[in-house]
């Protein structure tokens, strides 16, 4: 099973893919875009053990980070996936759960209501971590999301 976990930071969305199954795990990509929404955004990628690479791209959300960080991972020269249908599950480090949450969770809307009212706790941790969940529901739907806190 292919595995997305995302960190979403307020102007960074750091990633890695992983195979998962029966005790092992094999990490088949991993980087991060930072200064999401700013000047000079920055896509750093590296596939396996190979070489990271880095380019300029044009994003200016959270949302337009997940749809480049798809289209690296699907592209025939360094991708990963044949096709974005074989994520099977989304992780997502998230700050801060309050109370409620302290362990991994599957994101249903109780949830996202829950991260929501915990911002005060995490000003500038759990609006991010949000906003990385809803873009994973928009670019993979059907797939699951599931918070893990801190």
């Amino acid at each position: 099973m292919k595995v997305l976990v995302v960190n979403a930071g307020s102007s960074s969305l750091k990633f890695s893919v992983f195979t998962v199954g029966e005790g092992e795990q094999t990490l088949l990509a991993r980087g991060n875009i930072e200064r999401i929404g700013l000047l000079g955004p920055n896509f750093i990628y590296q596939r396996g053990a190979e070489e990271k690479t880095a380019e300029d791209v044009e994003v200016k959300n959270h949302a337009d980070a997940v749809k480049a960080l798809c289209r690296k991972l699907v592209d025939p020269g360094v991708g990963v996936l044949r096709d974005l249908s074989e994520i099977r599950a989304i992780g997502h480090r998230v700050v801060h759960g309050g109370e409620k949450f302290t362990a991994p969770v599957v994101v249903d809307e109780e949830v996202k209501a829950n991260i929501r009212a915990c911002v005060d706790l995490a000003p500038l941790h759990n609006p991010p971590n949000l906003t990385g969940i809803l873009a994973c529901e928009t670019v993979f739907p059907g797939v699951p999301n599931v918070a893990v806190f801190d």
